[in-house]
């Protein structure tokens, strides 16, 4: 038998096409705005003659010299299929102490903080808020739905033509005034500016 572990993404691609995975989609997303880390488990039974069979393809991967990495990668594949799903696991990963206290002072001295998680979208939000490095008093976070470099910079074009009208409403941007080329903190330092190039990589990517 064959067991495997894993986020949902990746186990659910190994899953037997009969499997449903709707009821547990359901309790993933439950799971994962309660800010909890889950993982997936799945099974499957292997003869003993499939096994002899795929233990010589993954030998003759180990002792490759030409491309062996891609060629182990093509043995996992062909055992890592048609999966049984057999529950998955949600445990509460709680941050140590400080980090709320300690994201919020750095932010509170002009100093950008960036997180990068494999996380759910979800979990990702929810800890976001519980480290404090999103608050009640900023926007809603704001989701770049894409995998293609084009995608990705059309998303952050829409989201930056909402804020500018976001600001004008509140009269902090003066209708026909642009944003200047580069950031600029609170204490109005200018940076140099940039290009207009955006390179976002998720974890399915």
């Amino acid at each position: 038998q064959i067991l495997c572990k894993g986020a949902d993404a990746s186990v659910f691609a190994k899953l037997a096409p009969s499997e449903n995975t709707e009821t547990v989609l359901d309790h993933l997303r439950i799971f994962a705005t309660q800010g909890l880390r889950t993982l997936c488990l799945g099974s499957r039974d292997v003869s003993e003659q499939e096994w002899e069979n795929w233990q010589k393809i993954h030998h003759e991967a180990c002792i490759s010299t030409v491309n062996r990495d891609e060629k182990l990668a093509d043995a996992y594949e062909k055992i890592e299929e048609n999966f049984k799903l057999l529950g998955i696991t949600a445990v509460e990963d709680k941050l140590q102490d400080g980090v709320p206290e300690t994201i919020a002072r750095l932010m509170q001295a002009a100093i950008k903080v960036w997180v990068l998680t494999g996380d759910k979208e979800e979990t990702a939000i929810n800890i976001g808020y519980s480290c404090q490095l999103l608050t009640a008093q900023m926007e809603e976070p704001f989701i770049v739905k894409g995998y293609e470099k084009d995608e990705v910079k059309n998303s952050l074009e829409e989201f930056f033509e909402t804020m500018i009208s976001k600001l004008r409403e509140r009269n902090i941007l003066k209708e026909g005034e642009d944003v200047p080329d580069g950031r600029i903190d609170s204490s109005g330092f200018e940076p140099e500016p940039r290009n207009g190039g955006t390179d976002c990589v998720d974890g399915q990517a």
